[in-house]
């Protein structure tokens, strides 16, 4: 654990944008206004708050904060909660004292430090019951591109922090790059290398450094935000699944011997039910997976047992000889004619060699009914080069297109296109609008709900 944890003794509180005064500092937060100490007083009754250990759906080691008047304002960080509650159990209390430090309004991050605990040690957290020996010795694992971009991001922005003089174009780049790699994993591997720089940032010399350091905390936060977890289930999940089905994974597992039935015995046997909250509830196996804080190797093993058991179902249902076979054109509902140059019309018009933009014309397309699902980009891709829409690519080309897609559905609504009222996708809703013209009247925009 770092040092610098031990030292600050810093509490983060976390979610007040959805609880009792959530009114109140969501005025606060829309426009960053600061909260100067009177007026935090004003609000919560006082700059004292109460921790008491719940119980949730989510998180077994959750800690509410509430005010003094018993108004829940929100909850510890989770990556806290467990040492606040095993210091309440070793000391036999059932509720702890905190003051309220500091409100950062632009990210809606609380501050506090205990008030009846000195000898608090705020550590990560450690979960107990997880096997890791779980599933060791499997032929083969998938390790997505994101987490080793996310291993590089974090490297780079510490490699240009040790000798910066200031904040600079160099250390923006390398913030937006690692927050970005951060949403898109859910383990706990990456926390002491996130609050070690961090810390880093935060006992900066540099004001312009101090300055972003709870931007970098904000975004390691964030991953369990309602928009994140909803990117991850539909768009993240589904298109690492396909890249498992497109790798030699699969292939690897039916040479050594396993089938589906093995796979779904292995799986039943995973930690904290997640395989079988993966199929009764996918939001809340998100959710669920994310507070199980995994490390990497259970982490990778799980998403990889997923993956294989999900190419192992298509084969059977479709016949499929190979396991990374998929059918290109499995993901146009139609394939008449009429419909395969209309599509080719459209892509020829508005792909214009942009990743985004044919992102969008997934969009279209699956909001008027074309498409079997809104985010099977590689599928998509290669109906497309199958077709004579887009010129045939590289795999790594193929790659670079699908990701760039991924990236584009990162930062735009899931509902359907006509709903995007927001003026940040004004010009989005307007390309779509106008692939949905070039449709014409025989498709019409049809948006089916996902399943």
């Amino acid at each position: 654990m770092d040092q610098t944890a031990i030292e600050d003794n810093e509490l983060v509180i976390v979610g007040s944008r959805y609880k009792d005064l959530a009114d109140v500092f969501c005025e606060y937060y829309e426009t960053g206004k600061p909260l100067e100490h009177d007026d935090l007083v004003r609000i919560l009754g006082s700059d004292r708050v109460m921790l008491l250990p719940v119980r949730n759906t989510y998180d077994y080691y959750a800690v509410e904060v509430r005010t003094t008047d018993r108004k829940l304002l929100a909850h510890i960080w989770m990556y806290q909660s467990y040492a606040v509650r095993e210091w309440m159990n070793d000391h036999e209390m059932k509720c702890m004292q905190a003051r309220v430090t500091r409100i950062n309004t632009r990210y809606g991050l609380i501050f506090a430090e205990p008030v009846d605990a000195p000898d608090l040690i705020i550590s990560g957290r450690c979960n107990i019951n997880i096997d890791e020996s779980w599933a060791r010795g499997l032929p083969d694992f998938y390790q997505s591109n994101d987490s080793q971009s996310l291993n590089l991001s974090l490297y780079m922005l510490h490699d240009e922090l040790l000798n910066a003089e200031g904040w600079n174009d160099r250390l923006e780049t390398r913030m937006l790059n690692l927050l970005q790699d951060l949403l898109s994993d859910l383990s706990a591997e990456y926390y002491d290398e996130c609050m070690a720089l961090y810390y880093m940032m935060k006992h900066s010399p540099i004001a312009g450094i101090r300055e972003q350091s709870d931007r970098l905390l904000d975004g390691y936060v964030r991953r369990a935000s309602i928009d994140n977890m909803t990117w991850w289930r539909r768009v993240w999940l589904p298109q690492y699944i396909q890249d498992v089905a497109e790798s030699d994974v699969p292939r690897m597992f039916e040479l050594a011997g396993y089938d589906l039935q093995s796979v779904e015995a292995l799986l039943h046997r995973a930690p904290e039910g997640l395989s079988y909250l993966y199929e009764a509830n996918p939001e809340r196996f998100a959710y669920h997976l994310y507070y199980s804080t995994l490390s990497r190797d259970v982490y990778t093993r799980l998403l990889t047992l997923i993956a294989v058991r999900q190419v192992m179902r298509e084969k059977g249902e479709n016949d499929i000889e190979g396991l990374a076979n998929v059918v290109p054109s499995g993901c146009f509902k139609f394939t008449s004619e009429f419909t395969k140059q209309k599509a080719i019309a459209i892509v020829k018009e508005f792909y214009k060699g942009s990743a985004a933009n044919l992102a969008l014309i997934e969009v279209a397309f699956y909001d008027h009914n074309l498409l079997k699902k809104r985010n099977t980009h590689t599928a998509f891709l290669r109906n497309l080069i199958v077709w004579g829409a887009i010129e045939a690519l590289s795999e790594k080309e193929m790659k670079r297109v699908t990701n760039g897609m991924a990236d584009k559905y990162r930062f735009i609504p899931a509902e359907g296109y006509l709903e995007w009222n927001d003026s940040n996708y004004l010009n989005d809703k307007n390309t779509c609008s106008d692939i949905g013209i070039k449709l014409g009247p025989t498709m019409p925009y049809h948006r089916n709900k996902e399943k």
